[in-house]
């Protein structure tokens, strides 16, 4: 059952988390080929804890779209890389993020009493974040799903993203995910 259980968080970290900006430019319009960010990674699933990263690199863009590659480790071994493309043309919206790939029927919604602001330190630099707390339901791989995913966000931080938990149950099973913000910077400097 974990090894089911991971694949599926790791697809729900995946993705671009992103909140709604439907009156500005999108903010990813700013991101330019080589930018990365790493997220220290935290996965606890039943009693069993790993430890890992995810980085998040820009690897293609043009005036329309955006293409993000993930590569990460979890206890020493390679996760599988992804690449999510993201069209830049549309609005900057939370909700398709913390929709796992494969997910069927998924709903999310925000959940309005769970949103506050707060000051993050991340990547060596304080941050002013809102957080808010979306919750998904829906079956993935064949199982029935729901996690309540809360996340730190600021227009500071270039994937707005700087600290993200993900509570989840997959089959009955318990599972964490967290992710902080660790290293940001440009492989074309």
């Amino acid at each position: 059952m974990h090894s089911r259980a991971l694949p599926i968080v790791l697809i729900l970290t995946a993705g671009p988390f992103t909140v709604s900006a439907a009156d500005e430019e999108h903010p990813y319009k700013k991101l330019k080929v080589g930018d990365y960010f790493t997220y220290k990674m935290t996965v606890r699933i039943g009693d069993k804890s790993m430890e890992g990263s995810l980085t998040k690199t820009v690897s293609a863009k043009s005036d329309k779209e955006i293409a993000i590659k993930q590569t990460g480790k979890i206890d020493g071994m390679d996760l599988p890389a992804e690449e999510q493309k993201v069209d830049l043309t549309k609005p900057f919206d939370i909700t398709g993020g913390a929709v796992p790939t494969g997910t069927k029927d998924a709903k999310v919604e925000l959940v309005t009493d769970k949103q506050g602001k707060e000051k993050v330190k991340a990547a060596g630099k304080e941050y002013d974040c809102e957080w808010i707390t979306l919750r998904v339901k829906g079956r993935s791989d064949g199982l029935d799903m729901t996690a309540d995913v809360k996340m730190w966000v600021t227009k500071e931080a270039a994937l707005w993203v700087v600290k993200q938990e993900v509570l989840m149950e997959v089959a009955g099973m318990k599972v964490e995910v967290h992710l902080d913000l660790a290293e940001t910077g440009s492989k074309s400097d």
